[in-house]
């Protein structure tokens, strides 16, 4: 059958989920296609890019030369305040000397961190 926007569209009242998928308040319309439709593209858009602007924030980041031949690697950033910089440290993938972020071509990427599990939970 597919994802039809037009009939996701047919009315202005928002999608309810029941217990056989999502339906519409205004006219009862079965709309489960269409949200999970909805739910998967969110998913593409909301998935993060590379970006060619360097970091403007200090943590982890995915750093990547853009050589197809050449995996990303994770650089912690932090900011220098006595230069205005932001910068990896010495000592990361076999750097001797701290590298300014806006002086390093390539493509980032932020670097998530997980989840913290308190400590409730990691008796379950």
């Amino acid at each position: 059958m597919g994802f039809d926007l037009a009939a996701f569209r047919r009315c202005a009242a928002e999608p309810t989920r029941n217990n056989e998928g999502w339906y519409c308040c205004g006219c009862g319309e079965d709309m489960t296609e269409a949200a999970d439709e909805i739910a998967r593209l969110t998913a593409i858009v909301d998935k993060p890019q590379w970006q060619r602007n360097p970091p403007d924030k200090s943590g982890w980041w995915w750093f990547w030369y853009g050589d197809a031949d050449c995996a990303p690697a994770p650089v912690s950033i932090m900011y220098s305040g006595s230069d205005g910089r932001y910068f990896a440290s010495s000592g990361q993938l076999g750097w001797t000397r701290r590298q300014y972020v806006d002086d390093m071509p390539g493509y980032w990427m932020p670097l998530p961190e997980p989840p913290i599990q308190t400590a409730d939970a990691a008796s379950r």
